[in-house]
């Protein structure tokens, strides 16, 4: 017969027949030369190959470049070069493992890796959304625009328009909010006392 070893590990070949048995010596098999990546959410070959993700600014995805030899073995996790797709936020250039943590919403693509004279490999499509509501600012225009209300000089009788922003954790604008409008001290009044809206008219 003749043995193709195939997997990692150590074990004998034995010999049968109607009387006698035989095996040889204990036989150690180590991994062949490096053929392909993998990329996975876990260190030493664990965790999954990484597909499709969806995530947003708010959390980060860790990954793994697994290096395998032509049979599948796992050998080491590789020190490899790392790109991005599409338009998702860059990625560390180098190493075994990288953290991908991205602060810019609606965006989307794939993670590479690469490493030279063997098969690289790439995620899923990852698509990253917006976080989750973190705080808020008032502002004198719409949807994230204008500007942010700070100390302002108004002579009686001069109206502003505001309106309540809402941000994530990465300062990404999310959408605009609703509040309950009031004025504290007595220097006016505004459009909307009492009901929760995400924008009033104040008068001076």
């Amino acid at each position: 017969t003749v043995f193709i070893a195939s997997s990692i590990g150590t074990g004998t070949v034995q010999a049968d027949t109607s009387t006698f048995q035989d095996q040889t010596g204990l036989i150690t098999v180590t991994g062949g030369a490096l053929s392909y990546l993998l990329i996975r959410d876990g260190a030493s070959g664990g965790g999954n190959e990484v597909g499709s993700v969806t995530m947003t600014t708010d959390s980060s995805l860790t990954l793994y470049a697994a290096g395998y030899d032509a049979d599948n073995n796992y050998l080491s996790d590789v020190n490899a070069d790392w790109s991005v797709s599409g338009t998702l936020d860059e990625v560390p250039l180098t190493g075994t493992y990288i953290v991908f943590d991205p602060t810019t919403p609606n965006t989307s693509g794939t993670i590479v890796a690469n490493s030279a004279g063997v098969t690289s490999d790439a995620t899923g499509m990852i698509n990253v959304g917006t976080g989750a509501l973190e705080y808020l600012v008032i502002r004198d225009a719409e949807s994230g625009s204008g500007s942010v209300v700070g100390a302002l000089s108004m002579t009686t009788d001069e109206i502003m328009t505001l309106h309540l922003a809402g941000y994530d954790q990465d300062d990404n604008f999310i959408r605009d909010v609703n509040a309950q409008w009031s004025v504290q001290g007595d220097i006016g009044s505004i459009s909307t006392a009492g009901s929760f809206v995400t924008s009033t008219v104040f008068t001076a």
